[in-house]
Protein backbone atom coordinates (compact mmCIF):
# COMPACT_ATOMS: atom_id res chain seq x y z
CA UNK A 1 0.00 0.00 0.00
CA UNK A 2 2.72 2.23 0.99
CA UNK A 3 4.89 1.60 -2.14
CA UNK A 4 1.55 2.56 -4.80
CA UNK A 5 1.46 5.87 -2.59
CA UNK A 6 4.82 6.49 -3.70
CA UNK A 7 4.65 5.14 -7.44
CA UNK A 8 1.21 7.70 -7.70
CA UNK A 9 3.04 10.06 -6.21
CA UNK A 10 5.71 9.94 -8.97
CA UNK A 11 3.25 9.48 -11.72
CA UNK A 12 1.62 13.07 -11.32
CA UNK A 13 5.24 14.68 -12.41
CA UNK A 14 5.73 12.10 -15.46
CA UNK A 15 3.78 14.68 -17.72
CA UNK A 16 5.85 17.48 -16.30
CA UNK A 17 9.26 15.71 -17.00
CA UNK A 18 8.50 14.61 -20.40
CA UNK A 19 7.31 17.93 -21.64
CA UNK A 20 10.56 19.57 -20.13
CA UNK A 21 12.18 17.20 -22.05
CA UNK A 22 10.57 17.90 -25.17
CA UNK A 23 11.57 21.27 -24.69
CA UNK A 24 14.90 20.92 -24.12
CA UNK A 25 15.39 18.61 -27.49
CA UNK A 26 13.55 21.41 -29.13
CA UNK A 27 15.88 24.07 -28.30
CA UNK A 28 19.01 21.32 -29.20
CA UNK A 29 17.34 20.72 -32.30
CA UNK A 30 16.38 24.54 -33.27
CA UNK A 31 20.23 25.91 -32.27
CA UNK A 32 21.69 23.33 -34.59
CA UNK A 33 19.82 23.66 -37.52
CA UNK A 34 20.58 27.69 -37.24
CA UNK A 35 24.15 27.07 -36.20
CA UNK A 36 25.93 24.51 -38.36
CA UNK A 37 25.76 26.54 -42.12
CA UNK A 38 26.60 29.84 -40.70
CA UNK A 39 29.96 28.65 -38.93
CA UNK A 40 31.29 28.90 -43.15
CA UNK A 41 28.53 31.40 -44.49
CA UNK A 42 29.41 35.29 -42.99
CA UNK A 43 28.32 37.65 -43.98
CA UNK A 44 28.31 41.59 -42.22
CA UNK A 45 24.87 42.45 -42.73
CA UNK A 46 23.04 39.65 -41.07
CA UNK A 47 21.33 40.53 -37.92
CA UNK A 48 19.99 38.24 -35.36
CA UNK A 49 16.73 37.50 -36.81
CA UNK A 50 17.47 37.31 -40.05
CA UNK A 51 20.21 35.40 -41.81
CA UNK A 52 20.64 36.14 -45.66
CA UNK A 53 23.85 35.34 -46.95
CA UNK A 54 25.77 32.81 -49.85
CA UNK A 55 29.23 32.17 -49.65
CA UNK A 56 31.28 29.96 -51.92
CA UNK A 57 34.06 28.09 -51.04
CA UNK A 58 36.25 25.56 -52.94
CA UNK A 59 37.17 21.69 -51.95
CA UNK A 60 39.94 20.17 -53.72
CA UNK A 61 42.37 16.77 -53.14
CA UNK A 62 44.70 15.21 -54.94
CA UNK A 63 42.59 15.62 -58.92
CA UNK A 64 39.81 17.46 -58.46
CA UNK A 65 38.38 20.82 -57.08
CA UNK A 66 34.83 21.35 -56.09
CA UNK A 67 32.85 24.69 -55.46
CA UNK A 68 30.51 24.63 -53.04
CA UNK A 69 28.11 27.75 -52.42
CA UNK A 70 26.43 27.40 -48.52
CA UNK A 71 23.09 29.71 -48.90
CA UNK A 72 21.06 30.99 -45.85
CA UNK A 73 17.54 32.47 -47.13
CA UNK A 74 15.42 33.74 -44.23
CA UNK A 75 16.80 31.04 -41.75
CA UNK A 76 16.67 28.17 -43.99
CA UNK A 77 20.15 26.60 -44.96
CA UNK A 78 20.92 25.05 -48.36
CA UNK A 79 24.25 24.21 -50.48
CA UNK A 80 24.66 24.13 -54.20
CA UNK A 81 27.63 22.30 -56.09
CA UNK A 82 28.35 20.63 -59.64
CA UNK A 83 29.50 16.88 -59.99
CA UNK A 84 29.81 14.72 -62.87
CA UNK A 85 27.95 17.23 -64.85
CA UNK A 86 24.79 17.21 -62.35
CA UNK A 87 24.04 20.49 -60.93
CA UNK A 88 22.52 19.69 -57.07
CA UNK A 89 21.02 21.69 -54.08
CA UNK A 90 20.34 20.20 -50.90
CA UNK A 91 18.46 21.18 -47.44
CA UNK A 92 20.29 21.15 -44.01
CA UNK A 93 19.89 17.71 -42.33
CA UNK A 94 20.46 16.66 -38.76
CA UNK A 95 23.86 15.15 -38.07
CA UNK A 96 25.71 14.53 -34.77
CA UNK A 97 28.59 16.63 -35.91
CA UNK A 98 29.78 19.01 -38.92
CA UNK A 99 27.26 20.28 -41.32
CA UNK A 100 25.10 17.51 -43.03
CA UNK A 101 22.90 18.89 -46.33
CA UNK A 102 20.54 15.99 -47.63
CA UNK A 103 17.95 15.14 -49.80
CA UNK A 104 17.03 11.87 -47.80
CA UNK A 105 16.35 13.47 -43.94
CA UNK A 106 16.44 10.23 -42.20
CA UNK A 107 18.15 7.65 -43.96
CA UNK A 108 22.27 8.72 -43.98
CA UNK A 109 23.91 7.20 -47.28
CA UNK A 110 20.31 7.16 -49.25
CA UNK A 111 20.21 10.07 -51.98
CA UNK A 112 22.91 12.65 -52.23
CA UNK A 113 24.57 14.03 -49.53
CA UNK A 114 27.29 16.66 -48.41
CA UNK A 115 28.91 16.26 -45.19
CA UNK A 116 31.01 19.11 -44.33
CA UNK A 117 33.27 18.19 -41.14
CA UNK A 118 36.36 20.33 -40.02
CA UNK A 119 37.33 21.85 -43.01
CA UNK A 120 36.66 18.66 -45.03
CA UNK A 121 34.00 17.70 -47.20
CA UNK A 122 32.79 14.60 -48.49
CA UNK A 123 30.05 14.66 -51.29
CA UNK A 124 28.04 10.94 -51.60
CA UNK A 125 25.53 9.31 -53.48
CA UNK A 126 23.22 6.65 -52.48
CA UNK A 127 26.24 5.87 -50.11
CA UNK A 128 28.85 5.44 -52.87
CA UNK A 129 31.54 8.24 -52.00
CA UNK A 130 31.89 10.52 -54.85
CA UNK A 131 33.78 13.25 -53.77
CA UNK A 132 36.68 14.06 -50.56
CA UNK A 133 38.60 16.90 -50.27
CA UNK A 134 39.68 19.72 -47.91
CA UNK A 135 38.77 22.97 -47.66
CA UNK A 136 40.85 25.28 -50.20
CA UNK A 137 39.77 28.51 -49.59
CA UNK A 138 37.43 30.38 -47.71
Amino acid sequence: MEENKKINKYKSFLPLFILIIVVIISIIYKNNIKERPVDLVSNEENTENTLNSVKTVSYSNDSKTINVTYINENNVSKVEYEINNENITLPIAMSASGARYSNSFNDIGVGDELWEHQEEVTISKDGNVLFKGKLINQ
